[in-house]
């Protein structure tokens, strides 16, 4: 049994300097960015949450694999060239992208 888990990172910080630049006054309005909504402007301009938030962290994935033994373990280490390989493989054969592929 294995399980792939994708840990994503926190989202990217509210830049001020971004909002002044979008025009965006101090207030309830940086709070509505900051918790990712986007906002409208006295006017009608739509200021997205993405446009003035910094980088957000990247995700991590992690591979959970149940071995039976230390020895097996062991064995999987051995092998991790040959499986990565053929994995690749299978999916770039085929037009897939190993972010999706099913464990």
């Amino acid at each position: 049994m294995a399980y792939l888990v994708t840990l994503h990172g926190p989202p990217g910080n509210l830049s001020a300097k971004k909002c002044f630049e979008a025009g965006v006054p101090p207030g309830k309005l940086f709070a509505e960015l900051r918790d990712g909504r986007d906002v409208v402007l006295e006017g009608g301009r739509v200021v997205r949450s993405r446009d003035v938030m910094s980088e957000e962290f990247p995700t991590q994935k992690v591979l959970v694999l149940e071995c039976p033994t230390e020895y097996h373990l062991d064995a999987l280490i051995k092998a991790r060239m040959h499986i990565l390989i053929q994995v690749s493989r299978h999916y770039g054969s085929h037009g897939q992208s190993l972010e999706n592929m099913p464990i």
